[in-house]
């Protein structure tokens, strides 16, 4: 298999180690410092069962989305779910609609296992919505992956519920999954997570972005059914077998202190918010349309 190139990915790691300031080029909330973890990683428990997920994190993420522990899946980062959830549920030359513009690996991803990608506009003069009538119109009968991102990356604009709805009606309907990255949600206010509604959905989400604690490279996947979940489970078994036992007694921790990390972000963003708005504006030939966070 001859994998697409991801250029981001590609520049930062050619010029990480030259920054000066390389937390300007992020895009996550700064690192949440280690010595404030109220627990010594040397005590950590090394021999936990992780083979399915940290229990304690799985049961976590069960509270947090409402839905049954057998619906959640623990991948490495985010970046391990976008990957496994299309090599799991499409097949090479099948149809999957993603949004442009988007998080680069999305795209290069369907590219490397040969899916045929049709791009689903979001448009900087419509605010970067999403376009319902375009949707069904690149949606029909037989794709099956509609991939979105809630905040939208890169701009932020977060999803309305009834646009989501309207979407994952679409999707159903084409007999696709409705797949939406939301590692940026939480920095919003009110963002319906796409776990909330009933049909062939499937949210992901990670650590990295919100919490500051990318180290851990765990990430997560909430999934319609226990079917479903048990079709992923197989293939993140072919790819990395367990997680991080590390990773996922500091997430588990963190899912517990949920509101204290979204209040933290929520500080950092705001001032930064104020100051990439000033220099939106006093900038000639720069246009922002303005995010519902991160």
């Amino acid at each position: 298999m001859d994998f697409a190139e991801f250029p981001l990915l590609d520049w930062i790691g050619a010029h990480a180690a030259l920054a000066k300031n390389a937390a300007i080029a992020t895009s996550g909330i700064v690192e949440f410092p280690l010595d404030a973890l109220p627990f010594d990683l040397k005590k950590v428990d090394l021999h936990v069962p992780n083979l399915d997920g940290d229990q304690r994190l799985v049961e976590g993420l069960a509270r947090i989305y409402g839905a049954e522990p057998d619906r959640m899946l623990e991948t490495i980062g985010a970046s391990e779910a976008n990957f496994i959830a299309m090599a799991a549920l499409a097949d090479r030359g099948d149809r999957v609609v993603i949004e442009t513009p988007t998080y680069g690996s999305l795209p290069a991803i369907a590219a490397s296992l040969r899916l045929k990608v049709v791009p689903l506009e979001r448009d900087f003069h419509k605010g970067f919505e999403v376009d319902l009538e375009a949707l069904k119109k690149a949606a029909r009968k037989g794709t099956k992956l509609v991939v979105l991102t809630n905040l939208h990356n890169p701009s932020g604009v977060a999803i309305p519920k009834a646009t989501l709805k309207g979407a994952l009606e679409i999707a159903n309907d084409a007999g696709a999954y409705l797949y939406v990255d939301e590692i940026f949600r939480d920095f919003g206010d009110g963002v319906p997570s796409v776990a909330e509604l009933s049909g062939r959905a499937i949210a992901t989400a990670s650590m990295s972005k919100l919490y500051g604690l990318g180290w851990t490279r765990i990430g997560w996947m909430v999934t319609p059914d226990a079917k479903t979940a048990q079709r992923l489970r197989r293939a993140r078994r072919l790819v990395a077998g367990a997680g991080s036992t590390f990773g996922g007694a500091v997430a588990a921790w963190a899912l517990q202190e949920q509101a204290k990390f979204i209040a933290r972000a929520k500080a950092i963003v705001a001032e930064n918010y104020t100051l990439v708005g000033e220099w939106a504006e006093a900038t000639q030939g720069v246009n922002l349309v303005r995010p519902q966070g991160g």
